[in-house]
């Protein structure tokens, strides 16, 4: 398939804790694709735990052309820009994995 500036990217993921068992909310978002052979991202991860529950925003781009992990996966880091409820003012940044064929 060819990209194109423009193109629109969009998805809704279950999440699980750290040892990927237990369910703990989801992602959603949308990437537009922008010269630079870069997509510009807006997420929502949205958590509902039994002790903590609200959404985190995070924005930021994910590159063609990065150096893999060992494991093959490409590596970002986004900004997060704010969050809701038990995740009001958040702030930091979340390293993001991805396959390098997204």
């Amino acid at each position: 398939d060819t990209v194109n500036n423009g193109d629109i990217w969009t998805w809704n993921n279950n999440i699980y804790d750290d040892c990927d068992e237990n369910f703990v909310g989801t992602s959603e978002g949308t990437c537009i694709r922008v010269p630079g052979n870069v997509w510009s991202c807006t997420y929502a991860f949205r958590i509902n735990k039994v002790d903590k529950s609200g959404e985190v925003m995070v924005q930021g781009v994910l590159p063609d052309t990065v150096m893999p992990d060992s494991a093959g996966y490409n590596e970002t880091t986004l900004a997060i820009v704010g969050g809701t409820a038990d995740f009001e003012g958040a702030t930091g940044s979340v390293i993001l994995y991805y396959p390098p064929d997204t």
